[in-house]
């Protein structure tokens, strides 16, 4: 049977038609640029409170969405847990916390996606489909043990008190930290920004608490008793002239001490505790610009400046 002209235009280009749609499938355009990476955060990052991961992704093009995934696997029991997270339209980054860990060794994968549509032509027309792009990152294993939970504080009187406070307060979290805190007696807690660090407050006389803990449990405590003013110490500035020799001047600190010394002289300034027996105790001495009363006039080699030398090793 023959088949007339018109029926083998049509059958001709519904095969043209069909081959162009399995030869678009086929052959997809290629993917839009991705890029992004994946990184185990832990105790190597001490800024970072705790295990977790830090991530980024950005696609080009026509993607419309981009994520990253982290995997993690409990090597003593096979337990396996994933994190999944989403950017805002072709990018984003963030940091996750991977909470509290059982003590043990794990194993960890990651990866970045950017989804994007690609449009073929098949038999019903136009077509969009969704596919992705990406790849792997950061991958490897690390061992959680019991010390890594270990919560440390210590308290300590500042003798004499610095401009910020009387107390200063160290602590140190281990990397198998989760949401650590700080508190003071029943006071607002106080949040660590890093494992370890300091603060320097000023707490009033009596007896003081200091408690640490995290949610992965664990707990750290420090007591202090902060001396009443009656009780504190009067601290004394003692100077003396090592080159004439002579008996050391001792002023308060309560008021601004003015000492005289005459050029070429070697002098020596120290703090000290007062009481029937002085005590020495450590101190910072600054310099600053030397003034003269009775400046010369006349055209001399210094007649406006002097040359005022501090050796910190000198006791």
């Amino acid at each position: 049977m023959r088949m007339p002209n018109a029926s083998r235009v049509i059958l001709v280009a519904c095969i043209s038609m069909l081959a162009v749609a399995i030869a678009s499938e086929q052959n997809p355009p290629p993917p839009p640029s991705c890029s992004g990476g994946v990184s185990l955060l832990n105790s190597a990052d001490p800024t970072f409170p705790g295990f977790g991961w830090q991530w980024s992704a950005a696609g080009a093009g026509t993607t419309f969405q981009v994520s990253a995934g982290f995997g993690l696997y409990r090597v003593a029991d096979g337990h396996y847990q994933s994190w999944l997270q989403y950017g805002v339209g072709t990018s984003g980054s963030g940091v996750e916390l991977l909470g509290c860990l059982a003590p043990g060794e794990y194993r960890y994968s990651s990866g970045y996606t950017c989804d994007y549509y690609t449009d073929y032509i098949d038999e019903y027309g136009q077509t969009h489909i969704q596919r992705s792009t990406g790849g792997t990152s950061d991958s490897g294993s690390f061992t959680v043990g019991v010390n890594d939970s270990k919560i440390t504080v210590r308290a300590t009187l500042l003798d004499p008190p610095e401009t910020a406070g009387n107390v200063r307060i160290a602590y140190g979290f281990g990397p198998n930290t989760f949401l650590p805190k700080l508190r003071v007696d029943n006071a607002s807690s106080l949040q660590p920004t890093a494992l370890s660090g300091q603060w320097i407050v000023n707490l009033l006389p009596g007896d003081h608490f200091i408690f640490a803990d995290s949610s992965c449990g664990g707990f750290g405590a420090a007591f202090i008793t902060v001396p009443s003013a009656a009780n504190n110490p009067e601290y004394q500035i003692r100077a003396l002239n090592n080159t004439s020799g002579g008996v050391a001047e001792i002023h308060t600190t309560t008021t601004p001490v003015t000492a005289t010394v005459p050029l070429g002289a070697r002098f020596t300034l120290s703090l000290q505790r007062a009481g029937p027996t002085p005590t020495s105790i450590v101190a910072n001495f600054g310099i600053g610009s030397a003034g003269f009363t009775n400046a010369t006039s006349n055209p001399t080699l210094y007649r406006s400046s002097s040359l005022l030398e501090f050796k910190g090793s000198s006791s």
